[in-house]
């Protein structure tokens, strides 16, 4: 159970990253394994390269039965917003479940919007 959300996720996390750089075709195979497999759980960011223009497409038919991270490197609020709602564009799906300050740095553990 990820934590009062309410959903259920697999102990095991698709990292976005995986897609980058590969074809459509290799993109779609390699979600539709991990999803047949029981991963439910996706993970993607902006950073890596074209991961969410591949992870996108190929999770369209599972994309209700599936949790979607996206993480940004941005700080300030509407920096970190526009980039997660460019990320949504990208990704063609209308939300994530969840975005996350990437990179995070120890200094940076009181930092706030």
């Amino acid at each position: 159970m990820l934590g009062k959300t309410g959903m259920e996720v697999s102990r095991v996390v698709f990292g976005g990253i995986v897609v980058m750089d590969e074809t459509q075709n290799e993109a779609d195979r390699f979600v539709s394994y991990a999803f047949d497999k029981g991963v439910n759980y996706f993970d993607v960011a902006p950073s890596y390269e074209n991961a969410e223009e591949r992870l996108g497409p190929a999770l369209m038919p599972y994309r209700d039965k599936v949790f979607l991270a996206c993480k940004t490197t941005e700080r300030g609020a509407k920096e970190a917003r526009k980039e997660l709602e460019k990320s949504l564009k990208t990704l063609r799906t209308g939300y994530e479940d969840i975005a996350y300050l990437n990179s995070m740095l120890p200094d940076e553990k009181d930092y706030f919007f």
